[in-house]
């Protein structure tokens, strides 16, 4: 049987972790008592992981941060996994049900999309073991090409040379970024570009940015700053600390006296500052959501009371019987409030106008999204036990050492202080302001480059810390740099290998999957890897111009504001394979048809399904960025060879592939054959 090439190596690597990482083990958090199959640290190390990749990134990169690998295993199985597991009980909606993409789908898939590059790293290693560096080499940051160059050997020089320890003494010697090396500041310039793409997307690309963005507001401003910076100016370190437990964690409430003193066993405690917090928000949705239920229920030629109990009982039922609802939904062609009529014990009459069922559609998305708030509130803040409160103490009581050098080292109350004005910056950035209220030449939303502009303004503070930090904390100092060491290391590749690129140290793993099959079976697999080969190599000519036109921009930015001129336009959609990865996920998401009987099920790529999730907790319909065509840097829409535009790049079917190989893939995850 013959190898795997290195490009099909890559991209059969690629497909697999991609599907894995989401599909089969994000989502599996969804399902109770999934946290008991997990394997360390939340069981022994015989337990057969199910979330193998999740598993091992876990325990190779969370589990030995210093201070978390001093906990007992007490405080995973009976702090962190119970309230993973009561989430996952809690049974929260689905994109499904709703008509449209929620927060937590928004955020579960691009947790993913970032997720799996890390999980490729660790399982085939970076490539470029013996490359010949040379420190000489200049770098232009206003350059796509050069910044490219200069990450790559910013990460070849991480894992395989010492720049590791230089990047820790330079930090402690001077805040300065130009005092580091040509390669390091223009590869700092490309972490920027990505980061503010990746915040840029979040926030103002998706559906559900502006929603995100509300809510990220409205949880800023109960976050007591002024009382944090007093408390962390106390010189005695054992005070501060003691002082600011209080001040999060403390419960003053009858039931807390009680409870401590004997008189009560399990009597509600109240809430401390961080529950306080997160009811507050919550609770302002719920009143939102309830408002909007109740205009809902007095318009006019609204669907019988039976029907609408029918629709108020399903956000009812459990897991399972929700689950096989939306199955009769898909493979009968119905909607899922079809199927929720149909199978009501009260049997209400299925015949819908196309008012009332959109009615229906929309009544149940509200229910499902107060729910939803009910049940997180629940969980975090009104359980009893009370595992947050808990494991947070735990924290701090492991992270003491830590905290006290921390504290001598740093100005943490300037550092409070640069986190307000930077969250308030980017709240303030990020807003996209009605359309309505515009003028007719202000812009529709925020660029990418104001995001690059907005990190570029305070990432003088994150150095300012790293310096403090560096210079004057020599105990944690040492921590974090052996930690960050052993971390590196696992980015490397096994010195047999020999051919650069494909999968690594996972090539003979991949190869073998591919040769197991039958020879019909491996043609297809061959020729969609190479499909797929194709397709990655499409993306990154994609993020090579969305890079170089965040550059060209800033560039004419500048060269504008000398010559006051007006300046260009701005790129709507930032570089990064990974927002590909993560439209993607959006893409593919399952959504209800949209009308009751004979309707194709819908897809996140559906341009009703981006209208439907950027509608905010009210029903109005949230502003929504605006794109436009993809540029070569010089401001040129890029076009096909008969002089169309481009359109997004397709991913492939492989879904074949994936049948194929990724249950094998798993298995080879778990159990290491």
């Amino acid at each position: 049987m013959s190898a795997l090439t290195p490009g099909q190596a890559h991209a059969l690597l690629d497909i697999l972790t991609h599907r894995e990482t989401y599909n089969a083990e994000i989502e599996l958090f969804k399902t109770p008592g999934i946290i008991n199959e997990y394997g360390p640290p939340f069981q022994d190390r015989s337990t057969v992981s199910k979330s193998p990749v999740l598993q091992k990134l876990f325990n190779t990169f969370v589990v030995p941060i210093p201070g978390l690998r001093d906990v007992d295993q007490v405080f995973w199985t009976k702090r962190v996994g119970p309230i993973v597991d009561d989430l996952a009980k809690a049974n929260l909606s689905e994109s499904y049900d709703k008509g449209s993409m929620g927060i937590r789908k928004t955020l579960a898939t691009a947790i993913s999309a970032l997720i799996e590059y890390p999980a490729r790293g660790v399982l085939g290693g970076l490539p470029g073991r013996d490359v010949a560096y040379d420190p000489s080499q200049p770098y232009d940051v206003r350059n796509q090409h050069d910044l490219a160059n200069a990450f790559r050997e910013f990460l070849r020089q991480i894992v395989y040379g010492d720049l590791l320890d230089e990047l820790f003494d330079k930090a402690a010697e001077s805040d300065d970024l130009q005092a580091h090396s040509q390669m390091v500041i223009a590869a700092h310039q490309h972490i920027v570009v990505n980061l503010a793409s990746l915040v840029h997307y979040v926030l103002v690309t998706s559906p559900k940015g502006q929603m995100l963005l509300s809510l990220i507001e409205r949880t800023n401003r109960l976050i007591p700053y002024r009382i944090i910076r007093q408390t962390l100016r106390i010189g005695n370190a054992a005070t501060m600390i003691n002082g600011m437990v209080k001040l999060v964690l403390a419960k003053m409430s009858i039931g807390a006296v009680t409870n401590w003193i004997g008189l009560s066993t399990g009597a509600d405690e109240g809430m401390n500052l961080l529950q306080t917090i997160i009811y507050t928000v919550l609770s302002w949705d719920i009143r939102e959501l309830e408002s909007r239920a109740s205009k809902l229920e007095k318009s006019k030629d609204i669907p019988s009371k039976d029907q609408i109990s029918a629709v108020l009982a399903y956000t009812k039922l459990t897991r399972e019987e929700q689950e096989a609802l939306r199955e009769i939904s898909k493979t009968a062609s119905v909607s899922i409030i079809h199927a929720i009529l149909t199978a009501s014990p009260s049997n209400p009459s299925t015949t819908l106008s196309n008012d009332r069922h959109r009615f229906l559609l929309e009544y149940l998305a509200i229910q499902l999204s107060i729910r939803d708030r009910e049940q997180i509130i629940n969980v975090l803040c009104k359980s009893n036990p009370d595992n947050l409160t808990v494991a947070i103490r735990d924290i701090v009581t492991i992270y003491d050492p830590i905290i006290r050098n921390l504290h001598i080292a740093v100005d943490l109350s300037g550092t409070v202080s640069d986190f307000e004005r930077f969250v308030n910056d980017m709240i303030k950035t990020a807003k996209i302001n009605d359309s309505a209220k515009q003028s007719a030449s202000a812009p529709s939303a925020p660029g990418v480059e104001e995001f690059v502009a907005l990190f570029e303004r305070h990432q003088k503070s994150c150095h300012v810390f790293l310096h403090q930090f560096c210079k004057n904390g020599a105990k944690a100092t040492e921590l974090w740099r052996d930690y960050a060491k052993y971390a590196v290391k696992q980015f490397r590749q096994p010195e047999s290998t020999s051919t650069e690129g494909g999968a690594g140290g996972f090539d003979d793993t991949l190869s073998k999957l591919v040769n197991e099959l039958g020879e019909a079976d491996r043609k297809i697999v061959i020729e969609q890897m190479d499909a797929y080969e194709a397709y990655l190599q499409e993306l990154s000519r994609k993020t090579n111009r969305r890079m170089a036109s965040v550059v060209a921009s800033d560039l004419a930015e500048a060269t504008a504001a000398l010559a006051k001129k007006p300046a260009r336009k701005q790129t709507k959609k930032g570089p990064g394979n990974f927002l590909f990865k993560w439209q993607e996920l959006l893409d593919s998401t399952q959504i209800t048809p949209s009308v009751a009987v004979g309707g194709r099920v819908r897809s996140g790529k559906d341009v009703d399904m981006k209208t439907a999730s950027g509608v905010d907790l009210t029903g109005d319909k949230k502003p929504v960025s605006t794109t436009k065509p993809e540029t070569d840097g010089s401001g040129a829409a890029t076009s096909t060879s008969n002089g169309e535009l481009n359109e997004p790049a397709q991913m492939p079917d492989v879904r074949r592939t994936v049948e194929l190989l990724l249950p094998r893939f798993k298995e080879a995850l778990a159990t290491g054959k």
